[in-house]
């Protein structure tokens, strides 16, 4: 099946991240150094000084609103409703570490913290777009990959069961198999590329294998461009002993060079002309 690196965190994403680290710690800081010097107690407020406050506040921040984000997005399901909630919480908690490093007014310091915070939230919140939109979107194709992979599947093992329970001599092709009294059109159909009619390659066996015999011999599979634009691409595949299953597209090509799948390999390839 698929693998784990198609979750919501890519390694293309270090770099953003990176770069968001440092504006919120460097940016951050020159931004609280220049608010800050206008009071009168703070005109010479060191840059070093302004990086720690930076870095103290965003930091406490940040992880007070990710847990409160975790828990809409894990506990509750609701990942829209955490953001909206998780940014109070980061602004409150920020603030509050603010002011209790300073001998300053609650408006005063609110004043002078406003905009360096406002402004590490922009930037994590343009960084959360263009990381997290291109991976949702890929995360979703994954999702539905897995579901049109098990649909797949399904329906070869729908057309292995109608043959298994055939006393007659099994069909020489898909479309003889179509005609069949008892087949259901969409049997024969891939979900991932419903447009085709049949969207399977079937080669006649002499027989088909027994349930625990475990071959690796192919009775059929999916046409090459079924999952073509998915994340992962490859084939559902059905075996003569009757297992249906999805591989990886390094997987099927090296099952195809086996002994036992010679004819199929050369059906298939003059099938898709390759």
């Amino acid at each position: 099946m698929l693998a784990n690196q198609y979750g919501l965190f890519q390694i293309w994403q270090l770099p953003v991240i990176l770069l968001v680290i440092a504006g919120w710690v460097i940016g951050g800081g020159y931004l609280f150094q220049k608010t800050f010097s206008k009071l009168p107690n703070y005109k010479r407020m060191k840059l070093g000084k302004a990086i720690q406050i930076s870095l103290l506040s965003g930091g406490v921040g940040w992880l007070t609103a990710g847990m409160v984000f975790g828990v809409f997005y894990k506990a509750l399901e609701m990942p829209k409703t955490g953001v909206i909630v998780a940014i109070p919480f980061f602004l409150i908690m920020a603030y509050l570490v603010v002011f209790s490093m300073f001998k300053e007014s609650v408006g005063e310091t609110l004043r002078a913290s406003l905009l360096p915070l406002v402004s590490i939230l922009l930037l994590a919140g343009i960084a959360g777009a263009a990381c997290g939109i291109p991976s949702i979107m890929i995360r979703r194709a994954y999702v539905k990959e897995i579901k049109l992979q098990r649909i797949t599947t399904q329906n070869l093992d729908y057309i292995y069961q109608f043959l298994r329970n055939r006393p007659s001599k099994l069909p020489k092709s898909m479309e003889e198999i179509l005609e069949l009294e008892g087949v259901d059109p969409e049997w024969l159909k891939s979900p991932a590329n419903p447009s085709r009619k049949i969207g399977f390659f079937y080669f006649q066996p002499e027989r088909l294998g027994r349930a625990d015999a475990k071959s690796q011999k192919l009775l059929a599979c999916d046409f090459a461009d079924n999952f073509a634009d998915y994340p992962e691409q490859g084939r559902a595949v059905l075996y003569t002993h009757g297992e249906p299953v999805f591989l990886p597209a390094a997987s099927f090509e090296s099952l195809l060079t086996k002994p036992e799948n010679k004819e199929f390999a050369e059906a298939l390839k003059k099938a898709e002309g390759r």
